[in-house]
């Protein structure tokens, strides 16, 4: 497999080495100084130094399994998924940032473009964040012919700055099938908000696939940023976070979407896995539905820290790695708890996985 997933690209054994860099102007500054470091990314050499991020409704374990299509178990071409893509001769067109596009998707492919553009300037001016990001649209045959991943499964590629954003074109596939499962277990207030949104569930479903493309585009900014989460779910809540940063600023309508979303699946699901200690352990081998509400509660958490600290907690954070053992934060130095002086919430909201605060 030519990509390096999310679910390897955390080596366990290392320990996360940090260099001096000053926050950029305008992005806000830390109480505890102005000094951050960036820290260097662990790669595993046999994947040439390249990434796959993984959406919030993550279900690459299916593609590991027996249900996998044959086709998509097959070994892709050499290259990058980003030059697989590219050899397709897709439509290429310019909406806010270069899209390549399947034919008949043309209007999805000026509509998320658009989104995902205004998000990227967006950082680029609050955070002094930039990237060489691109989106692909693609159908189901294309799909199988660039990546092993399921048809619909939201992901972001990077190798060498090269960064694209990979969506199903009709917007469904898995990620789609999951979440339609409940629609028959949505509460009243589900029902309302989505009738005062004027939306059916479907529509709901694949405007929400299109908004996990800007969690791709969160996982990106982290990583310019110079930020390497210790902890998986500190690294999906940080995605999450600076999406609804973009969202609650510029799209606030799209922003009540992905409450409703989020409160959605955190009412009609009951995971059979649902401490963090689970989440380290198995990550996306939690299973289909478990993945999807463990993204849930991150992306509660994230909205939470946007509406009661602003782009302050990623500033405050930066300067509170920097200080753990010298700048070497080993995977799991940071807990909840040791996040709750920084933004006070983090205890009670680890309660919800039965995790006595963090």
């Amino acid at each position: 497999m030519a990509e390096h997933t999310t679910a390897c690209c955390m080596n366990r054994s290392s320990r996360l080495k940090v260099t001096s860099r000053r926050i950029a102007p305008g992005s806000g500054r830390s109480r505890r100084g102005r000094t951050r470091r960036r820290y260097a990314e662990t790669r595993i050499a046999s994947f040439s130094g390249s990434h796959v991020r993984l959406a919030a409704a993550l279900v690459v374990a299916a593609s590991l399994g027996a249900g996998t299509p044959a086709a998509a178990q097959e070994r892709q071409p050499a290259g990058s998924e980003l030059e697989r893509i590219e050899a397709l001769g897709l439509v290429t067109i310019q909406a806010g940032i270069p899209v390549l596009h399947v034919p008949g998707s043309g209007e999805r492919a000026e509509s998320v473009g658009s989104l995902m553009g205004d998000a990227l300037r967006f950082f680029a001016d609050s955070l002094g964040a930039t990237a060489d990001f691109r989106l692909a649209l693609l159908g189901p045959d294309e799909w199988r012919r660039v990546t092993r991943h399921p048809y619909g499964l939201p992901h972001v590629s990077t190798r060498n700055g090269r960064s694209v954003a990979v969506l199903p074109a009709d917007g469904g596939g898995v990620v789609h099938a999951e979440y339609a499962r409940l629609e028959d277990r949505l509460s009243t207030r589900a029902r309302d908000g989505l009738a005062a949104m004027g939306l059916e569930w479907d529509d709901a479903v694949r405007r929400m696939v299109d908004l996990v493309g800007l969690h791709e585009v969160g996982h990106v900014i982290v990583h310019q940023r110079g930020v390497r989460p210790p902890a998986k779910w500190l690294d999906e809540v940080l995605a999450s976070y600076l999406a609804y940063v973009f969202l609650s600023a510029r799209r606030p309508e799209q922003a009540a979407l992905w409450d409703l979303m989020v409160d959605a699946s955190l009412e009609t699901q009951r995971p059979d896995h649902h401490t963090l200690a689970d989440f380290e352990r198995l990550y996306v081998r939690v299973g289909v539905s478990d993945y999807i509400w463990y993204q849930s509660m991150f992306a509660r958490r994230a909205g939470a820290l946007v509406r009661e600290e602003g782009l302050r907690f990623l500033t405050e954070l930066e300067t509170e790695l920097e200080g753990i053992d010298g700048g070497s934060v080993p995977p799991g130095g940071v807990t909840p708890s040791r996040l709750e002086e920084l933004a006070p919430g983090f205890r009670d909201w680890a309660r919800g996985f039965g995790d006595p605060g963090g």
